[in-house]
């Protein structure tokens, strides 16, 4: 479904999808500015993208391993120390431990439809992070505190996207 999307609206005039021999994955190739456009693509996507190589920009694949996303964190860390980095996703949800790491300020273990822009609000307004509901925000000292817990979203409140304001020349 996001090779469909990325198919339908590119990230950049420099993407090719390809599709892998024996399987229903294609792998994305981008060139795409680090920049905070980048930054947010990569945190909805998160443990589905890997970073291959950054050097002001990047190329990513799209992948399925957790260790592919910290390694995205902890690049994005080094290139951009002060950006709010969350990991979430389905396995963060179940199996939260292990996307616990230093890098990492938070992880998100609520539906993403509604925390994420909770969480871009909270932060631009300054707000306390601890205020949104659905978290696990890294304390600084190697522990993971709780936020309350999250409502759970109904498919029918997301609205569809709206591809019409996207403005990349492709459409």
């Amino acid at each position: 479904q996001i090779a469909w999307l990325l198919d339908e609206t590119p990230l950049t005039r420099e993407q090719t999808l390809v599709p892998l021999e024996g399987s229903d994955w294609q792998r994305l190739h981008a060139r795409v500015p680090l920049d905070q456009e980048t930054l947010w693509w990569i945190f909805a996507l998160n443990d589905q993208i890997r970073d291959l190589q950054t050097k002001g920009e990047g190329s990513a694949q799209l992948v399925r391993e957790l260790n592919d996303s910290l390694e995205v964190a902890r690049r994005v860390r080094r290139a951009s120390p002060e950006v709010f980095l969350v990991l979430g996703g389905h396995s963060a949800a179940a199996f939260p431990a292990p996307h616990k790491s230093p890098e990492v300020n938070a992880v998100a273990v609520a539906d993403g439809e509604r925390l994420v822009p909770e969480l871009v609000d909270a932060l631009e307004k300054k707000r306390p992070i601890g205020e949104v509901p659905g978290l696990l925000v890294n304390t600084g000292n190697g522990e993971f505190v709780a936020t309350p817990d999250a409502d759970p979203v109904g498919l029918d409140e997301v609205p569809l996207p709206a591809r019409h304001a996207v403005a990349s020349g492709f459409l």
